[in-house]
């Protein structure tokens, strides 16, 4: 997708590289999430039918589920889905729930989409920032049936991944990373996969509106200003 990006009189352009990829060529193993990676990749030899893969925002947990969906040919639950007829219609074996603690599904639906899984041997992945187990409703049945659902955790980042997204990330945006301005990154931002995606997009922003080149003072400048925020 073209994205016109602005800011006030500074340089106007378009970003060409703001589609994100969600293949398995795309994804990224590590030690925080390998563990995760082959669980879902073991289907369907799980432990059972009711898996929820958990981790905090950016960890990869719906890249992930994409990848499990389109290998599973996988249901993908579009929050504004209400009909559960409708919807029964179209799951073959296998549905992803994204974000079953964020997103606030029907309490009822949700209950007969799990009830009909279970009717039919079927499989549920669920991505959420928290245990399911944790979660509350107005259906004391519903959690019951969340609560079921084996937790798999996508851990951390440890520097290896961050490292590696650090260097797709500005590859996908056509630029270079040098080695050490990777280790100035790592050693002054934020720990987590999402703080980078931020990052590098704020970069290549800064880079493309006033025509610099990637430097240390325009990464310390970035780094500074979103302290700020």
């Amino acid at each position: 997708m073209k994205k016109l990006i602005s800011n006030n009189n500074k340089q106007l352009f378009f970003d060409l590289n703001n589609n994100a990829s969600f293949t398995i060529d795309d994804f990224i193993t590590s030690a925080s999430n390998i563990n995760a990676f082959n669980y879902l990749n073991k289907w369907p030899e799980w432990d059972d039918n009711f898996i929820a893969l958990i981790g905090k925002i950016g960890s990869g947990k719906s890249h992930l589920a994409k990848i499990w969906a389109l290998q599973n040919n996988a249901f993908y639950l579009d929050k504004n889905s209400t009909h559960i007829s409708e919807v029964i219609k179209k799951i073959k074996l296998c549905v992803v729930v994204e974000d079953i603690d964020r997103i606030a599904y029907d309490n009822t639906f949700m209950f007969h989409l799990i009830n009909h899984i279970r009717e039919i041997n079927g499989y549920i992945l669920y991505t959420s920032r928290r245990n399911p187990a944790n979660l509350k409703s107005s259906l004391k049945d519903l959690d019951s049936r969340l609560r079921s659902a084996i937790p798999i955790e996508i851990q951390d980042p440890d520097d290896f991944l961050l490292e590696a997204i650090l260097i797709k990330l500005f590859a996908d945006k056509q630029i270079d990373l040098p080695k050490n301005l990777t280790s100035f990154i790592l050693k002054r931002s934020n720990r987590s996969c999402d703080y980078i995606k931020k990052l590098v997009d704020s970069v290549y922003i800064k880079i493309m509106e006033e025509r610099r080149s990637l430097t240390i003072p325009l990464l310390s400048a970035v780094l500074e200003e979103m302290e700020e925020k």
